[in-house]
């Protein structure tokens, strides 16, 4: 008998834990929605966020927004049981960045839910918000028209093209792309990279009166062969 009694006690220890465990292992968060965004891209993130949880333990949570290659913990106050405000103090710049909701169980954070917090909605970007990428995709041009002039790869010093003097950059390289297998503007990026000295505050619509110009490199016209490349540099060079 006292065997037995030994048996049921270890039989409800066993279970008893592998219901502890179990119960850990389940997610806490039974539910988890935006209820309002109340910010606009190229502003601070402030959310409010419906949640129903078996817990109201938000040290265990985390709501994170994710941008680029950074992320950003967000301040959290209950409103009430079911809604929570949420608050950061960066700018949110990048249209594909998420709101991440996670949990600690079982030792660990884990990834309960992901928004998309602009999917659709890229119209609503701010012209500061707009000057910033192009700023920032600018500096990455002439970043790499430093580095391909250091390497000397930017033209081909044997050859020089043929212009009328007052000719425009755009019939230059109307003039030229066809026989370099490439659109317009990637035509006009090219010459603009390989000739950087040919126009006036490193702008690509100033070309220098009566310019010499050299022939873009292979290296620079295939950069450019593909259009869709070509037209969003030409366009971000351009502003």
């Amino acid at each position: 008998m006292a065997k037995i009694a030994k048996v049921m006690t270890l039989f409800i220890f066993v279970l008893g834990s592998f219901t502890f465990v179990n119960r850990d292992a389940h997610a806490q968060i039974t539910h988890v929605s935006i209820n309002q965004k109340l910010f606009s891209l190229g502003e601070y993130p402030k959310f409010r966020l419906n949640i129903v949880s078996e817990s109201g333990n938000y040290s265990k949570m985390q709501f994170v927004v994710q941008q680029g290659g950074s992320e950003e913990r967000l301040m959290v106050k209950p409103i009430n049981k079911f809604l929570l405000l949420l608050t950061g103090v960066e700018d949110v710049v990048d249209p594909s960045a998420r709101l991440v909701i996670r949990e600690y169980r079982v030792n660990k954070w884990r990834d309960v839910k992901r928004f998309e917090l602009f999917s659709g909605d890229e119209q609503h970007v701010t012209p500061r918000v707009k000057k910033k990428v192009l700023e920032s995709e600018i500096k990455r041009v002439e970043s790499r028209l430093v580095e391909l002039q250091g390497a000397g790869a930017l033209n081909d010093g044997a050859c020089q093209l043929s212009t009328l003097p007052g000719q425009t950059l755009w019939r230059i390289a109307t003039q030229y792309s066809k026989e370099w297998g490439m659109s317009p503007q990637g035509g006009a990026v090219a010459i603009y990279e390989a000739n950087p000295q040919a126009f006036s505050a490193e702008s690509i619509s100033s070309l220098r009166a009566d310019s010499k110009l050299m022939c873009p490199s292979d290296l620079i016209k295939n950069k450019y062969k593909d259009p869709n490349v070509a037209q969003r540099t030409y366009k971000t060079l351009l502003n």
